[in-house]
């Protein structure tokens, strides 16, 4: 098996941005649009084959530079770079333009070429790669590529696309069913699965300023993807919105920008995207808590509760029975909010750190069904007990719970330590409110409230 190729792409793909360092150590874009087609090669002072194929592009300079720009970047460690490569290019006299570029550079063009072949090998030297005027990549050299084949090629960056898919192949032959070509999402993929995932961003984001007509939903997704990763959370919702313009029914898009909707408070906006995503898939028992969320970040606490009580139906889930429970606190009945703030506990122990409300509950409804005092202290003692830090509202709750059974004694004490810990938080009202509660414990009356 051999490393040398000649890779013809049908329609050139847009590069990220690539610099090289000049002789005046300026970095100096290598896809730039330019006059002439240009041809980037890549080259060490150790490879034999490299030193022979820039000797033979010397020897046919005149024929080269009428179509082509040609610019021999080396590769070399960077020590090597700054001690043999001078003396070495001085020697070789070249009649082109020459470079250094760095070990980045390297693996950009590394993934570049791996975008290109479902073979994944590692890009040999010399490799070279024919950049049309317009700055996209329109063929790969692997290994040496000779004066004449390079010629030619030249002439096919004018050509039609049935001339270009002749030059593809080696052989004579008809296409069973022609290639649809490399895209940008290959690209940026690849790009991403190495580790370049911020040279992924600025490329997509170079592919969307300049409109480029190979954009795709698809794409900007992944965009959106990275801005998410980063906690760019405005500019991904940018992002999905423009995937939606792209494709207005790009399930993605929609779920991505309505979470990103909902992270912001934005649930009217959001309720739109869920609604899209879940006429899609209306059993999926996710989308359809969101949906419900999305309503009751907007008040609409009917519509809500059914959402959340079809999500139930279609598969229990914690979080479900706890978003029911809020409603319930809305809609001012306490029944409905204790049930499914228990049922959310049994399917998942660990929300007893948000167990406050419950807890609440049952030590102040002026519900006789459901008030419960001595379940309101065991829930408020594992909830203090769950928390590293626990705050002054929390106290508060657990002397309500005390004194909702009966044991006014560690009311008062609770409640005492509530009220200090309300001023060390800088709390005034409910330092205030902890005094007044006091007064209620010590003539032995415990909290009633009603939603």
């Amino acid at each position: 098996m051999t490393d040398k190729a000649r890779i013809v792409l049908l329609s050139g793909i847009p590069l990220p941005e690539l610099n090289f360092q000049d002789a005046s150590g300026d970095h100096v874009s290598l896809n730039a649009k330019h006059g002439k087609p240009r041809l980037v090669n890549l080259w060490a002072s150790w490879c034999a084959p490299c030193l022979e194929e820039l000797k033979e592009w010397k020897s046919h300079s005149d024929e080269l530079s009428r179509d082509l720009e040609i610019v021999a970047v080396n590769v070399d460690s960077p020590e090597d770079q700054a001690s043999t490569v001078p003396e070495l290019l001085a020697k070789l006299d070249l009649p082109f333009k020459t470079g250094l570029g760095s070990e980045s550079l390297t693996q950009q063009f590394d993934v570049i070429q791996r975008s290109l072949l479902s073979r994944q090998r590692p890009l040999p030297v010399p490799s070279s790669f024919l950049i049309d005027r317009d700055g996209k990549l329109r063929i790969v050299y692997k290994g040496p590529v000779s004066a004449e084949v390079l010629t030619s090629d030249a002439k096919l960056m004018d050509a039609d696309r049935s001339q270009v898919l002749a030059a593809a192949i080696p052989f004579q032959g008809r296409w069973y069913q022609p290639s649809g070509g490399s895209t940008p999402l290959q690209l940026t993929v690849k790009l991403i699965e190495g580790g370049h995932s911020d040279i992924a961003k600025g490329y997509v984001a170079q592919l969307v300023n300049s409109n480029s007509p190979l954009l795709s939903a698809d794409l900007v997704n992944l965009l959106g993807a990275i801005q998410v990763d980063e906690k760019e959370y405005s500019q991904a919702a940018q992002s999905f919105l423009q995937s939606l313009q792209l494709d207005p029914n790009n399930r993605q898009a929609h779920l991505e920008v309505g979470e990103l909707l909902l992270r912001a408070g934005e649930g009217a906006r959001a309720q739109e995207h869920f609604e899209f995503a879940v006429k899609a898939t209306p059993n999926d028992p996710k989308l359809v808590q969101k949906l419900g969320l999305c309503q009751l970040m907007q008040g609409k606490l009917n519509a809500a509760a059914t959402q959340m009580a079809r999500s139930l139906e279609l598969r229990p889930m914690p979080m479900t029975h706890w978003y029911l429970a809020d409603i319930g606190i809305a809609m001012k009945d306490a029944g409905m909010a204790i049930t499914n703030y228990d049922a959310a506990l049994r399917l998942n122990p660990k929300l007893i750190v948000r167990s406050n409300n419950l807890a609440w509950l049952l030590a102040t409804t002026d519900d006789e069904e459901y008030r419960d005092g001595e379940r309101a202290v065991i829930v408020a003692e594992k909830l203090i007990e769950s928390l590293p830090s626990p705050k002054a509202e929390n106290l508060d709750t657990l002397s309500a719970a005390y004194a909702s059974a009966d044991r006014f004694a560690d009311a008062i004490e609770t409640a005492t330590k509530a009220a200090a810990l309300a001023q060390a938080e800088g709390n005034a009202r409910l330092r205030g409110t902890m005094q007044k509660r006091l007064e209620k414990y010590r003539q032995k009356k415990s909290l009633r409230e009603s939603l």
